[in-house]
């Protein structure tokens, strides 16, 4: 066998550490451009009361006539495609993440229409007294507890646990009579550990955009179609995004601010402890493996969020049987 020619190896490392030197120049230059915009977006969120997230969120971009860009944010509608995600290895026996969720939940996020103001709202926060309104009423079929006698987290955390049921429907209507609900949305949560940098976690979150009805009480009826169904009708679909539990406990504080206060954490610590770049560090290197993810499906991002092309609540004397909505 003949030998390498001489300087063969030092080109080698030369040429690695040529790369590493350019990659780790992106990234200053990256985070450097960032500093300006992240410190005036936390100034402004020091006096925010009630939950503020810090996160960076992995989408797909999608070119359409080379004149504009923009970011989607389901990543994939496949179980298959996100679960490739959260198996991402940085060598062949070093997982990116831990092999198991450190923490899981349910939450549900009600979009509703104001009926006084015709404004749309978004409710999520389970502090938001609307969103009480809404939940208090909360009722499984078949499951023997209420959300009047239990927090919503005990509540949300047994729905998985069904084994006699084929699907989940739940039944809800808002206290406030001048709320409409229009969506009802299940999330499920995963949170995986980062085995390379510390107390930085991957969230995937299922999203299932439930189908709407109403029963003869006038009880919102929402119900889990079968997966396939959900994907064909893009009413599921898996989102994912880097956060850092110290950035979490930081911004706990905000739930707690009376108006006029602000929250006790300074915005240069989210630099100066390397919060910002542990998150770019990991999310950098997920985008690096992710290129086939959601690559051959077509997720309308139209059809995600509020489906108010109808002329009336869906279940109504005039719902059209056509929308597959109708009960």
């Amino acid at each position: 066998m003949g030998t390498e020619p001489k300087g063969f190896e030092r080109t080698i490392d030369q040429s690695q550490n040529s790369t590493k030197f350019i990659e780790n120049n992106m990234k200053n230059s990256v985070l450097k451009k960032l500093h300006k915009p992240l410190i005036s977006m936390l100034q402004n969120a020091q006096t925010f009361e009630g939950s503020v997230f810090f996160a960076i969120n992995i989408g797909r971009v999608l070119l359409e006539n080379l004149h504009k860009d923009f970011m989607l944010e389901p990543l994939t509608s496949s179980g298959d495609g996100i679960d490739f995600v959260s198996n991402l290895k940085v060598a062949k026996t070093t997982r990116m993440f831990e092999p198991a969720p450190y923490d899981w939940g349910i939450s549900y996020e009600f979009m509703c229409i104001d009926l006084r103001s015709e404004i749309d709202i978004s409710l999520k926060d389970p502090d938001d007294p609307l969103f009480r309104s809404i939940a208090e009423n909360l009722y499984i079929p078949y499951v023997t507890f209420n959300m009047s006698h239990r927090s919503e987290s005990q509540i949300t955390k047994q729905l998985d646990f069904r084994p006699n049921l084929s699907s989940l429907e739940i039944l809800t209507k808002s206290v406030d009579k001048n709320l409409d609900i229009r969506s009802v949305r299940l999330k499920r949560h995963l949170r995986y550990l980062s085995t390379q940098e510390p107390n930085i976690v991957l969230n995937i979150i299922e999203n299932q955009d439930l189908a709407l009805g109403m029963n003869n009480d006038g009880w919102t009826r929402a119900i889990a179609l079968p997966t396939e169904d959900m994907k064909q009708d893009n009413r599921i679909w898996f989102t994912a995004s880097i956060t850092s539990i110290v950035a979490e406990e930081k911004l706990k504080g905000n739930c707690n601010l009376e108006l006029g206060e602000a929250a006790t954490w300074n915005p240069n610590e989210f630099l100066d402890e390397r919060i910002v770049e542990s998150m770019y560090n990991v999310a950098k290197e997920v985008v690096k493996r992710i290129d086939s993810v959601g690559l051959d499906q077509r997720i309308d991002s139209a059809s995600i969020g509020l489906r108010e092309s109808m002329s009336s609540r869906p279940g109504s004397a005039n719902g059209d049987p056509a929308t597959g909505e109708f009960w």
